[in-house]
């Protein structure tokens, strides 16, 4: 981030601050995230301790760090819940959720690597098409980021600028991960049909992390700048609302 950058500069994201992504509004969201990270460790968890299937040491060692990550986000989502806490810790608060949203992003490729791995004559090819993916979706983070902050320095998150999500001057940023991700699964999913192997519900967990975790990747950025707001502008810390008695 440019350092002349001044507080015009941020004026939507803002905007976004004292709005949908006031500090009550995100503890919210502390525990919707809680939720997918539970559904997507636990089955994961279920799979590999009570069915008798037999996970390799990295999938193991992978659930259990899951499993530890899933009660941290529980205890950040009771801390956050505290409105006092929630806005005497803003900035705190904007680095956790901005963690915990990349988090969010790849809990489902735990789900999908347990189901390639624990199903029966699954090729290595549909393990390898889920961490291409998962890559890619890192890279897409990536380019959003830079994206994102490409935006501020041309001015579109001013007043009178078309935002952070205005896609019609950059269609390439958004097309290009949709045909890369379609390709993929398109690839993988005729090979299987030919080899007899996977499953329609297996490709449809992995279309499901990837819409996930791309999706994230677009919105990502707009935690970050947030975050860049809250320690450098004292404006962007939202005073907490009165309450009527």
């Amino acid at each position: 981030m440019e350092k002349n950058s001044n507080e015009a500069d941020f004026f939507k994201i803002k905007v976004a601050a004292y709005d949908r992504l006031r500090p009550d509004g995100i503890s919210v969201w502390f525990w919707a995230s809680l939720v997918v990270s539970a559904i997507m460790t636990l089955i994961p968890n279920y799979v590999l301790t009570k069915s008798g299937f037999d996970g390799s040491p990295f999938l193991t060692m992978a659930v259990d760090i899951a499993k530890i990550l899933l009660f941290i986000q529980l205890g950040l989502a009771l801390f956050f819940t505290l409105e006092p806490i929630a806005y005497s810790l803003q900035k705190l608060q904007s680095i956790i959720v901005s963690i915990v949203v990349i988090k969010v992003s790849l809990d489902m490729y735990l789900f999908y690597f347990t189901v390639t791995e624990t199903t029966f004559g699954t090729p290595d090819y549909l393990t390898n098409t889920g961490l291409i993916l998962m890559a890619g979706g890192f890279v897409f983070l990536v380019l959003s980021t830079i994206r994102a902050i490409k935006r501020v320095k041309q001015g579109e998150l001013k007043k009178e600028g078309k935002g952070l999500y205005n896609f019609q001057a950059s269609k390439g940023y958004v097309s290009l991960p949709i045909i890369f991700a379609a390709t993929m699964i398109v690839g993988a999913f005729v090979r299987s049909f030919s080899d007899a192997a996977g499953s329609f519900g297996m490709f449809l967990i992995l279309l499901l992390c990837v819409v996930l975790q791309y999706g994230i990747a677009i919105a990502w950025p707009e935690f970050l700048l947030l975050t860049y707001g809250k320690f450098k502008f004292e404006s962007f810390i939202v005073p907490r609302r009165k309450r009527r008695k």
